[in-house]
């Protein structure tokens, strides 16, 4: 019997993903971030927060708040890289997700060149 657990219990670790045996794996990205970006074309630099909730399947519900402004998309996590479309607002942006747990992206209008950028920092 205790051979048989053993021998589970290894299959199961062996179909484990890479990143989740080295500890890397994110259950979910839901939580409240610090916002900080830079506009494009010297626009300046912005401060804020952002909300991500999560609806299932690797799908987010995006809320950021940068002064008086409010917008809301959705977007997909595919494990490295989140999607968001800003659909209130026509911006798209992509952010990858680093070591630390952080969201560091670029964004810009749909279908234009992304060239502002952005950094989520998980609120401890």
């Amino acid at each position: 019997m205790r051979m048989l657990l053993i021998a589970v219990v290894g299959c199961l670790m062996l179909a484990m993903p890479a990143t989740a045996q080295k500890g890397q794996a994110v259950a979910s990205l839901a939580g409240l971030y610090a916002t900080t970006g830079n506009n494009a074309g010297g626009g300046g630099a912005y401060h804020g927060e952002t909300s991500l909730v999560d609806l299932g399947g690797g799908r987010y519900e995006v809320v950021q708040r940068v002064g008086t402004d409010i917008i809301s998309g959705i977007g997909t996590f595919d494990g490295v890289e989140l999607n968001v479309y800003y659909d209130s607002h026509n911006l798209r942006a992509i952010y990858t997700l680093q070591a630390d747990g952080a969201l560091v992206g670029r964004w810009g209008t749909e279908g234009g060149a992304l060239q502002g950028t952005e950094m989520l920092a998980p609120v401890q």
